[in-house]
């Protein structure tokens, strides 16, 4: 695969993006809950759609398991007991990364945010190492502006979570990968198809 351009995100993009937008609507399929006082992290969502700031954008987007305790008032740990969620793991929040950036395009297109547009792409441009010009940028956003959120198409590649000397990684599924390229760089409907699995159970 050939890549034209790259975009790099900076630490605090996901924050300073989402709140210049004005929030995001985003959808936790299960509670993610998780305190860490040495990472500065705390995220509190609960299922169900809602609006969030960039604050809680960051936990979102960086929530991978549940935590086994909470932060006291004065900076002890409180051991709790929690159930297990089904958005932890590593699939998923690349799913809910992938989620946040069909948000924050959809938020961005809104009317208020597009007489904006000026602005909103200097405050990307502060949050990001690219090789595309200011002037690429924008026309990217009119590009959006007439497809809407739905111009972007993103998927994870198919595969299985593997270990290797104590080391945790994705293996890709090759064929399945291939076929998932095609479907979305090529439009092959096709290739589409040919991903779907389905298991009868008598």
């Amino acid at each position: 695969i050939a890549i034209d351009h790259y975009l790099i995100l900076k630490a605090d993009a996901v924050k300073v993006m989402v709140d210049a937008v004005g929030g995001v609507n985003v959808e936790p399929i299960d509670d993610m809950f998780y305190e860490d006082s040495w990472g500065g992290l705390k995220v509190d969502l609960k299922a169900g759609p809602q609006r969030i700031n960039g604050e809680q954008a960051v936990g979102f987007v960086r929530f991978r398991k549940t935590g086994d305790h909470r932060i006291g008032p004065n900076g002890e740990i409180i051991q709790i007991r929690a159930r297990t969620s089904k958005e932890e793991g590593d699939i998923r929040r690349t799913e809910r990364q992938q989620q946040l950036v069909r948000a924050v395009t959809a938020e961005a297109m809104r009317p208020q945010n597009l007489l904006n547009a000026p602005k909103l792409v200097d405050t990307a441009f502060s949050q990001v190492e690219t090789d595309l010009t200011r002037t690429q940028v924008l026309a990217l956003a009119t590009i959006f502006k007439s497809g809407g959120a739905g111009a972007l198409a993103g998927s994870t590649i198919p595969g299985t979570d593997e270990t290797e000397g104590g080391v945790y990684y994705w293996a890709p599924d090759k064929e399945r990968s291939a076929l998932t390229f095609s479907w979305l760089l090529h439009g092959d409907e096709l290739a589409g198809r040919k991903l779907t699995r389905v298991a009868v159970y008598n």
